[in-house]
């Protein structure tokens, strides 16, 4: 796959770089080579290889091991939301700290989605000859509002918004795009930011409501700490449990670092590694370099799997850059990953230790 179709889906908040995210693939595992024909290539020969082989240790796929169960669930919800007549669907909030996976599991389920509906339905455009658009794909601005979530659902939908529009006149247009264009998933990630303390956010958690009420789609967020945050316990107690709708629509569903405190827990972490052996493409590279090393790699990232994307794709970087061409435990042992991986890993003091 070439620089280009990689960078050309970055965006996942407008159509056409949505739509060409559903349509890629992972891209192809380079074929590994004998030591002596790496050494007989040319300069410029032996750059591109490297950078091929980089490239796929960022971007070869998402480990399908990691939210196959989360991925049923939704599956199972839509399916049932599908069944449905008019009303709000039930939902889904994926909750969990950074690095765990959130953003990739709601946007790999929203491609998912996206391919089966197109599997079903293979048309450019609806019958009514609007453009068939069954996924809305959207992130949370960092003071969200009204106006804002509305100018985003419709920048997704290539629809510039009328300058004097009103909010009211807005949200119909939304409504009237997902309705023409048949969306049937609402994908809203960073949801974390609509805190729920300043009125405009309250504000617009109830339009989110109000879309939730008339537009026929299953509405997916993901974002972090909604739990503690107090986002899935609105209206639980008191006087407010009358309007406690996201918590008796949405199911919260944890997402949460690798373990290794059982047997199973311990099955998943060593097949996640398996597959990272199996895609790393290292010339020296043997069996064993990183199942090999499971409770050192757990340590050093605490089953994050941001943080150990991090350091594997460093190491690699590493391994390649130096000529060592194999992850060992004294080359791991030089990369530094993210702060709370470190500190975590007691291999840099907290902060307020530190001072």
């Amino acid at each position: 796959m070439s620089e280009q179709g990689v960078e050309r889906w970055r965006r996942l908040t407008v159509k056409e770089d949505w739509r060409a995210f559903v349509k890629d693939e992972p891209t192809v595992r380079p074929e590994r080579m004998r030591p002596g024909e790496y050494r007989c290539l040319d300069e410029r020969a032996r750059e591109c290889y490297d950078r091929e082989r980089l490239r796929h240790a960022h971007a070869f796929g998402p480990i399908r091991s990691l939210y196959a169960d989360i991925h049923r669930t939704l599956e199972r919800l839509v399916a049932t939301n599908e069944m449905r007549g008019p009303g709000a669907r039930h939902g889904a909030a994926l909750d969990g700290n950074p690095g765990n996976g959130k953003s990739t599991i709601a946007s790999q389920f929203g491609r998912h989605h996206e391919r089966r509906c197109r599997a079903r339905y293979p048309h450019e455009l609806t019958p009514d000859g609007h453009e068939y658009l069954p996924v809305l794909y959207v992130n949370c601005d960092a003071l969200p509002t009204i106006k804002g979530l509305n100018h985003a659902m419709l920048t997704f939908y290539g629809m510039g918004p009328p300058r004097h529009a009103t909010t009211r006149e807005l949200t119909q247009l939304v409504l009237e795009c997902a309705q023409l264009c048949r969306t049937s998933l609402i994908v809203i990630d960073d949801i974390h930011l609509l805190e729920l303390r300043r009125e405009a956010d309250r504000d617009t958690n109830n339009h989110l409501k109000r879309l939730a009420n008339d537009v026929q789609a299953t509405f997916l967020y993901a974002g972090v700490g909604l739990r503690r945050g107090g986002f899935m316990r609105e209206g639980l107690h008191g006087a407010d449990a009358a309007l406690a709708q996201i918590s008796l629509r949405f199911k919260r569903l944890p997402v949460e670092p690798l373990r290794r405190s059982g047997e199973r827990d311990r099955a998943l972490w060593l097949g996640v590694l398996s597959v990272f052996e199996a895609e790393l493409v290292l010339l020296a590279g043997k069996p064993g370099d990183l199942t090999g090393q499971a409770g050192y790699l757990w340590r050093r990232t605490q089953g994050v799997i941001g943080s150990l994307t991090q350091l594997l794709a460093e190491a690699t970087a590493e391994a390649i850059d130096t000529g060592a061409e194999r992850i060992t435990r004294k080359l791991l042992e030089e990369i530094d990953i993210g702060y709370a991986a470190e500190v975590g890993a007691a291999r840099q003091e907290p902060e307020s230790q530190a001072a």
